[in-house]
């Protein structure tokens, strides 16, 4: 008999199924079916127990392409296998991802920038600059913070990624590094390690709401959007007028001109907004691997998105065919 992998994780969706290879970083489709013997039985000799003989032919290629895909493994009695693991999320820091926008008019020293990052155990930055001499300011001010990854934005200027070796060198928790405003969008590695990669875009919407949906599978994403709102939990963002907000587009809740960023209050409002609160994302498959920056919008009991991310969990369609 076969017995599902502790990381594989079976999640149903309205017309179809995904089965979550959490140690792997994969997912495979499953039908709705497959998914309800999964996730009422243990074991596959139940399986065989509580379904038509006629269908026993069916269940055999679909119970091989589970082993073949890493999602079972045998066992040779029923108390014998893996651990269940218990997946919870939780991260000490209050304040996981900081968007920050700068301007040649702000001083995040005297702001007291580094005791907020203190203070919340921020570990990843976002620096939306307008210049690599503003970066670098910002940027020598982490040493003594909790911050490990940083995601540099600036506009192109004929800067090619050679330049940037001595700020990796300098500053080993940048992570990546993104050009907007270029000719071509493309990539180059820094170095033959590709741990850092520079991206070249064209066009930059910097309004994260704007942008696309992606796909992320892991462990940790896994976890925090079963509880959570997976880009906007922990998440504050600064402009370039120092305001500070849950998101880019919404509304002020302090500014950091009249208000220490230690004594800003958090609020925290689209945090708590799951998929699985969500019209329409509610029933869909992919809910736990979404990357969406769209603003969860409340309308009257329900909560729903403003636009269409692309997909019919429904009709089983990318709009376009994606």
């Amino acid at each position: 008999m076969y017995k599902l992998y502790p990381d594989c994780i079976p999640v149903k969706g309205f017309s179809r199924s995904v089965i979550f290879n959490l140690f792997h970083n994969e997912y495979i489709y499953i039908p709705n079916d497959l998914y309800n013997l999964l996730n009422k039985y243990e074991n596959t000799t139940e399986w065989y127990k509580h379904i038509e003989k006629s269908k026993h032919l069916i269940l055999d290629e679909y119970i091989k392409h589970l082993v073949d895909e890493k999602c079972l493994y045998h066992v040779n009695d029923l108390s014998s296998g893996l651990v269940s693991l218990e997946y919870t999320w939780d991260t000490p820091e209050d304040v996981s991802i900081l968007n920050i926008e700068t301007t040649h008019n702000v001083s995040y020293k005297e702001l007291d920038l580094v005791n907020y990052l203190k203070k919340t155990r921020v570990q990843n930055l976002v620096i939306n600059s307008v210049s690599l001499a503003i970066s670098e300011k910002i940027l020598s001010l982490l040493q003594e913070t909790y911050v490990l990854d940083v995601n540099l934005y600036l506009p192109y200027c004929h800067q090619n990624a050679l330049q940037f070796d001595h700020l990796i060198e300098k500053y080993p928790f940048i992570t990546k590094i993104v050009l907007t405003g270029a000719k071509d969008n493309t990539s180059c590695p820094l170095d033959s390690s590709n741990q850092v990669i520079v991206h070249y875009l064209k066009e930059y919407k910097t309004d994260p709401a704007n942008r696309s949906i992606s796909f992320v599978i892991n462990k940790k994403f896994f976890l925090e959007a079963r509880s959570f709102n997976s880009f906007y939990n922990k998440r504050l963002f600064i402009d370039t007028n120092g305001n500070i907000k849950d998101c880019y587009s919404g509304p002020v809740l302090s500014n950091i001109k009249t208000c220490s960023l230690t004594e800003h209050k958090i609020s925290g409002k689209y945090w708590s907004v799951k998929k699985d609160s969500v019209e329409t994302c509610k029933d869909c498959e992919h809910r736990y691997m979404c990357y969406d920056p769209r603003i969860p919008i409340k309308t009257g009991e329900k909560t729903i998105y403003a636009t269409h991310c692309g997909y019919d969990p429904y009709k089983v369609e990318w709009i376009g065919n994606k």
